[in-house]
């Protein structure tokens, strides 16, 4: 069971075990510990649904009510993890691409998304949030970061697609230990290569780094695609989002020093472009760029433009590839 039968499940009478949430929360856990490199989010999102099970079950809900909880689940998971209550809630919509749901569900969505990011927060779960350098905004300036947005969408694109060839790769090994053995080989000899585990995990670290103003190499971007892919492939549980993030802060970072702006700044507009292109999610990524970096007049007047050179450049492949919702 992947991202993708959660968000199905959301949308016609696909019923998610609890069994999911365990079972999704110790591999994840395992995963990151021993150096996979995935996210967070694909776990979050998985582990909500499974939630929504057994309460739909306890209550008798009826398949209306069970798909309500489905997205309020996911959505509150969502809100917990990356602390962007306003975000989530648009995502879980967004995502599934049906209006009629979103008219149906939005108040509880967001009253059960702001809710687990209250609780999250008395827990001491501090939520990301990001500082960016204020500066004159020209067209010099403007250009540049469209620049950076539609080479930032071209790498996205890259990013699905290695995702894609990886999973359809790992599935000529019918058995599931095996696939699982020959891609963690894969990981620790390339991690070994590298000589260091900055591309292992969810690579949070690097990405507090490179928005703190600190350079990455120039082809971090490649070696965190290459290591997720084999990841991800391989059947290992996690997240895409997570790595999206580190792929595009990096790219974005390194792209901008070339290109003569602030480092931090191409990094924000990476990484937005890269959640945006690899989700399709635009409206979320605005409401994600507000609450990770608050309000910069720099970023507000490029952020549109930005993430449509992104969206087009980043073509129709995305990580939930082939959804249908009815």
């Amino acid at each position: 069971v992947g991202t993708k039968d959660c968000f199905l499940s959301a949308t016609d009478n696909t019923v998610i075990s609890f069994r999911l949430t365990p079972a999704v929360f110790i591999c994840s856990v395992f995963t990151h510990l021993l150096g996979g490199s995935a996210g967070r989010e694909g776990a979050a999102l998985q582990m909500g649904a499974g939630i929504a099970a057994p309460v739909s079950k306890l209550f008798s809900f009826s398949d209306e009510k069970r798909r309500s909880l489905v997205l309020c689940g996911m959505a509150a998971v969502f809100a917990a993890v990356f602390g962007t209550p306003f975000a989530a809630a648009v995502f879980v919509f967004e995502a599934t691409k049906n209006v009629k749901t979103a008219y149906k569900n939005l108040l509880y969505v967001a009253v059960s998304s702001l809710s687990a990011y209250g609780i999250s927060l008395l827990c001491r779960v501090e939520p990301e949030r990001f500082v960016l350098p204020k500066f004159q905004f020209t067209f010099n300036v403007f250009w540049r970061v469209v620049l950076v947005a539609g080479m930032a969408g071209v790498v996205c694109f890259i990013y699905c697609l290695a995702l894609d060839l990886s999973k359809k790769a790992f599935a000529y090994f019918k058995n599931l230990y095996f696939r699982g053995i020959i891609g963690a080989l894969a990981v620790i000899i390339l991690t070994l290569l590298i000589g260091n585990q900055d591309y292992n995990g969810a690579g949070t670290h690097t990405i507090n780094m490179v928005l703190k103003g600190e350079s990455p190499v120039f082809y971090a971007f490649a070696l965190k695609i290459l290591l997720t892919a084999l990841t991800v492939g391989a059947g290992f549980k996690g997240g895409e989002i997570g790595p999206a993030f580190f792929i595009g802060a990096t790219f974005g970072a390194a792209a901008a020093f070339i290109l003569g702006i602030p480092s931090v700044f191409g990094a924000a507009i990476g990484m937005l472009v890269l959640f945006s292109g690899s989700t399709k999610c635009p409206l979320a990524t605005i409401i994600i760029a507000f609450e990770l970096f608050g309000f910069n007049s720099a970023l507000s007047l490029c952020l549109i433009p930005a993430l449509v050179i992104g969206l087009l450049l980043s073509g129709k492949i995305s990580l939930y590839k082939g959804l249908q919702f009815k």
